[in-house]
């Protein structure tokens, strides 16, 4: 995929049981940062796995690109807990081309994440850490973020947040993001995108919005109309 082109969802649906998300149609551009919201079971992580190509669509059209230029770090850790991040670093070349073994060593300073201990001895948080620092260290083309400044502290969050936007503008890349922090969306997002039981109420530019007071008041009153 050519990164002057944008990723779109078109109409994109899906059944889980119960659950539906229905009907969801957005794009985003390179250099893009879209901040999706919701309550819990809003189907934020769902939509993100069908971005990522691990859960098959039911109807409608996604394009993005292919799976190995996408970075997604969900809220739990996906490796193994006896590795350490040296270890990782060891692996990650055989399952990426394009990993850096040097971009990856950088993050871990930056991220205070030591390379030599388990990652069962890993906070919540360090584990987040290290997974940005896994998805960003393989020059992905799109980001996908579920819950990924969750377990932090504020000023770590602040670091995290400031390293996902300086990469999506300097790799002209794009971000979707999932949290339920109003705050980070106006930090860094350029677009907020509002879930609501597998809907999508609201498409919004973030440089429309004044501050979280007035968002958090807007979510309120589409669903008090719904």
């Amino acid at each position: 995929m050519n990164m002057t082109n944008p990723i779109k969802l078109e109409s994109v649906s899906k059944k889980i049981g119960k659950f539906h998300v229905n009907n969801i149609s957005f794009s985003a551009f390179p250099k893009n940062i879209v901040g999706i919201i919701g309550e819990n079971g809003a189907g934020k992580t769902t939509l993100l796995r069908i971005i990522s190509q691990t859960i098959s669509l039911d109807s409608g059209e996604l394009l993005v690109p292919p799976k190995n230029e996408i970075g997604f770090q969900f809220d739990t850790n996906h490796f193994p807990e006896e590795l350490s991040a040296k270890n990782i670093n060891l692996f990650m070349p055989y399952i990426f081309k394009s990993w850096d073994s040097k971009k990856f060593k950088d993050y871990l300073d930056k991220f205070e994440i030591p390379e030599t201990q388990s990652i069962k001895y890993f906070s919540k948080g360090m584990k987040t850490k290290m997974g940005i620092a896994v998805t960003l260290s393989h020059h992905p083309k799109l980001l996908l973020l579920d819950e990924v400044t969750g377990g932090l502290d504020p000023l770590m969050r602040d670091t995290v947040l400031t390293i996902i936007k300086e990469y999506v503008k300097t790799t002209s890349s794009i971000a979707i993001m999932s949290t339920h922090l109003l705050d980070d969306i106006i930090k860094i997002a350029d677009k907020v995108i509002f879930l609501h039981k597998g809907s999508m109420l609201l498409e919004k530019d973030v440089s429309d919005i004044s501050n979280t007071n007035e968002l958090e008041s807007e979510l309120k009153n589409i669903i008090a109309r719904r």
